[in-house]
């Protein structure tokens, strides 16, 4: 009979994980392995413990401080419990792939009864499991932080995440809301490159967010900076094992050193101008991530898409480097303000120019798919923590 109720159980635990793998994928995107082992015990604490001490209690008053006593045992197993979770990160699943998981599973318990294989069904949970990990379209995110910027850029198959900047906003923990379910929608638990371009909230106020959150393998900040909260970004990844780097006008980075600073070239008073500056030889194209620079030259030539600098002040472009560079995209991340940014001049400009623009304000998370001459697209709102529906810009 023992073993009996153990197998159902089991069995039980199993089916309710499976049959709620993708709501908790796409609310959570992490599961937990070791949830269905905690699943039985949980249950056979209920049936054996809780629901024969609970009418005990209701009709013998004296069990009042035994079942007290039991609570506060139950609640130290939930905490022990959580030093032998197993977490995986998971991506985002479509609707349409999980309709085919439900189908599968439907066949799976079919198959359960009449004995027979049912591999095609281990088979599709694994490649749910690992989607975003076989992925082999890259994608650049500028996520909508408000006023202010975090941008992603994610190579195939996950080989290679840069984070340049992580947004901040004081009384909100735009990190945490927008950020963070971006990187995990993505099945992305670990970044190779987190640039923190200069020392302003609204640039990297989430950065101890992300740290926590994922493995940095390096830390990217500009040698030339004289700002208090980067140098305490700087020691709390230190600590948490990432590999600092400074950089220079000159230098490179990257997976395969596909980012060249621009700037800084020597020390600015202005922090704005202490920021890092790239050119990015990304996906057959070329990208400009100005950062906040303010400055009015760079030693590059053209390329297809830029970043404007300080979310599209007065002071992020001029019509000679305009001309120079002659993109083809321009991109703002801006949110509600009191500064009158984006500066309509510089809207004005970029137009009369014949570049097409997107603002974060406007577009939401924009979303860059290096899928044949490229697509972007863009997000119209969060729900519930998961990157919202996609529409091409």
């Amino acid at each position: 009979m023992k073993g009996y109720t153990f197998k159902q159980s089991l069995f039980v635990s199993i089916l309710a994980q499976l049959s709620t793998l993708p709501f908790i994928i796409n609310l959570n995107n992490e599961i937990n392995l070791m949830s269905i082992v905690f699943n039985i015990l949980f249950v056979l604490m209920m049936g054996y413990v809780f629901l024969p001490l609970t009418f005990l209690t209701f009709i013998f008053k004296m069990f009042n401080n035994l079942f007290a006593e039991v609570i506060l045992i139950f609640e130290n197993i939930l905490d022990a419990t959580n030093q032998f979770s197993i977490i995986i990160r998971v991506g985002n699943i479509h609707a349409l792939v999980a309709m085919i998981y439900y189908l599968f599973l439907y066949i799976f318990l079919v198959s359960l009864e009449k004995k027979r294989g049912y591999g095609f069904f281990y088979l599709l949970l694994l490649i749910i499991l690992f989607l975003k990990q076989l992925n082999p379209f890259g994608a650049i995110y500028f996520i909508d932080v408000a006023q202010g910027d975090s941008t992603l850029i994610k190579a195939p198959f996950n080989s290679c995440n840069v984070l340049f900047d992580t947004g901040g906003k004081l009384m909100s923990d735009i990190t945490t809301n927008n950020v963070l379910p971006v990187l995990k929608s993505q099945g992305i638990y670990e970044l190779d490159y987190l640039v923190l371009t200069h020392s302003h909230y609204d640039h990297i106020g989430g950065a101890k967010t992300i740290i926590d959150n994922f493995k940095v393998n390096n830390l990217v900040v500009s040698e030339y900076n004289s700002g208090v909260l980067l140098n305490e970004s700087i020691k709390y990844a230190k600590g948490k094992g990432a590999n600092i780097i400074y950089v220079s006008k000159g230098d490179v980075f990257g997976c395969n050193n596909e980012y060249t600073v621009l700037d800084p070239g020597d020390d600015h008073e202005s922090i704005n101008n202490q920021s890092i500056v790239v050119r990015a030889s990304i996906f057959r194209k070329t990208w400009l991530l100005m950062g906040d620079s303010e400055l009015k030259e760079f030693e590059t030539g053209n390329v297809d898409i830029i970043k404007l600098g300080h979310h599209g002040s007065i002071t992020s472009i001029t019509e000679e480097l305009l001309n120079q560079l002659e993109p083809d995209i321009a991109i703002i991340s801006v949110g509600d303000n009191g500064y009158g940014l984006p500066s309509g001049k510089v809207i004005e400009m970029v137009n009369s120019n014949g570049t097409e623009l997107f603002r974060t304000d406007n577009d939401n998370t924009i979303i860059y798919l290096d899928i044949g001459e490229g697509i972007f697209l863009n997000t119209k709102a969060y729900n519930n923590n998961i990157l919202g529906k996609l529409r091409i810009l």
